[in-house]
């Protein structure tokens, strides 16, 4: 892992969690620092599905849902926590503090 959690999405929209984030799947549950990642393949499997809910509070707090596997990424107070690129050019941030900034898609002739 460089540091990131990367998820592509089907349609290739990219997400990258770069700041420490809780994830529950079934009866575990585990806060992991994605700096800090290294070694917990078994943990982050069930985040290899489909995407199948999402959402992002006003404050940056992005919630996700992988099958039964929920993951949440709370604000940083000093980074970027999380980042979604998509495929069209849009872009959703996490703001370091909270809050989130938005980037409209790219015009296409």
């Amino acid at each position: 892992m460089d540091g990131a959690l990367v998820l592509i999405t089907d349609r290739g929209d990219e997400l990258r969690v770069e700041s420490a984030f809780r994830i529950v799947a079934g009866d575990v549950a585990a806060t992991i620092d994605p700096a800090d990642a290294a070694g917990e393949d078994a943990t982050l499997e069930p985040l290899r599905g489909e995407i199948t809910a999402a959402s992002a509070a006003a404050d940056g707090t992005l919630e996700l849902r992988v099958g039964t596997t929920a993951l949440s990424v709370p604000p940083d107070p000093d980074f970027e926590a999380w980042g979604l690129v998509c495929r069209d050019g849009a872009r959703v941030v996490c703001m370091p503090g909270g809050g989130l900034t938005t980037w409209p898609a790219e015009a296409r002739p």
